[in-house]
């Protein structure tokens, strides 16, 4: 199930929930997982998604998640060509830390020119104080 989108494993779950539904068996992250041979950690990241969304709701209670389909016709908005890859999200967290990296070198050097003008300052103000003396 690696090479699909979004939108291809939304419907996926949401299929998985409506046969446990027909089955009349419980609908929990796990059951989806056991159905469609996926790891519990990516069925989970699916229904968060989908929960996010509206799609589907996930009520977490003490006997444990279910899972319950409220707007199914909110996927369609989902489209193949919106998907982003994980690559895409670690460049985008490796471009957000080297523009954090730059904004501390610059600051780190606006500091160290302030310093040594600031030193510079000192030292013009000590020899002018020892030339009137």
């Amino acid at each position: 199930m690696n090479d699909k989108s979004f939108y291809a494993h939304g419907h996926i779950v949401m299929a998985a929930i409506r046969v446990l539904k027909q089955q009349k068996t419980e609908v929990s992250p796990q059951t989806v997982s056991q159905i469609l041979q996926i790891s519990l950690e990516q069925t989970y990241l699916i229904c968060k998604k989908l929960d996010e969304h509206g799609i589907v709701e996930m009520i977490s209670s003490t006997a444990g998640d279910r899972l319950f389909i409220r707007k199914h016709q909110q996927i369609e908005e989902f489209s193949d060509a919106e998907e982003t890859s994980l690559q895409d999200e670690i460049n985008n967290f490796r471009n957000s830390q080297t523009q954090l990296e730059q904004k501390a070198s610059d600051f780190q050097s606006e500091k160290n020119e302030r310093q040594r003008q600031l030193f510079a300052d000192i030292e013009a103000r000590l020899k002018k104080s020892k030339t009137k003396e």
